[in-house]
């Protein structure tokens, strides 16, 4: 997961989300989204395209794994044309 250092009241830790499996940031983690990397279709549709960029810390580099991580950010990131 991803820490932010940032004030919790700044614009950026309001605008931050975590995406990640571990139910256990529900109750700690401000924006936390449940996200399971198997399956990027289930990223809520009304984030896709809303984010100028993503941070991703993989569980594996094996070319599969990364290629969903891939999918998941193209979904989130907002259209550069």
């Amino acid at each position: 997961y991803v820490v932010i250092d940032a004030p919790s009241k700044s614009d950026l830790f309001k605008m931050s989300h975590l995406f990640d499996y571990d139910r256990k940031f529900a109750s700690s983690a401000s924006g936390y989204i449940f996200y399971d990397y198997h399956r990027p279709q289930d990223i809520p549709k009304e984030l896709h395209h809303t984010y100028d960029y993503v941070v991703i810390d993989a569980p594996s580099v094996r070319d599969d794994v990364l290629a969903l991580y891939a999918r998941a950010a193209r979904l989130l990131l907002c259209d550069t044309q």
